[in-house]
């Protein structure tokens, strides 16, 4: 069985390198994961880093995010 699995690098321009943690572990990752059939990158992406345009995120997000990623991920579609 052959399981597709998607992740970015995101750095902003000063270098810092974005990472998240999965609810209830320890430790950070690249954001991304397992595409669902049919799924393209982008959305795996924007599901892991809870992007939706017409509804802000149940938690806070982080200031990289939210100024640099969030509005390109945006202009994209």
């Amino acid at each position: 069985m052959i399981v597709e699995v998607v992740g970015a690098v995101i750095r902003d321009a000063g270098g810092q390198l974005l990472t998240v943690r999965k609810r209830g572990t320890q430790r950070f990752m690249l954001p991304g994961g397992k595409r669902e059939p049919g799924e393209d990158d982008l959305a795996e992406i924007e599901e892991m880093l809870w992007i939706d345009p017409a509804a802000p995120p149940p938690v806070p997000i982080a200031p990289l995010l939210v100024a640099k990623i969030l509005p390109a991920l945006i202009a994209a579609h």
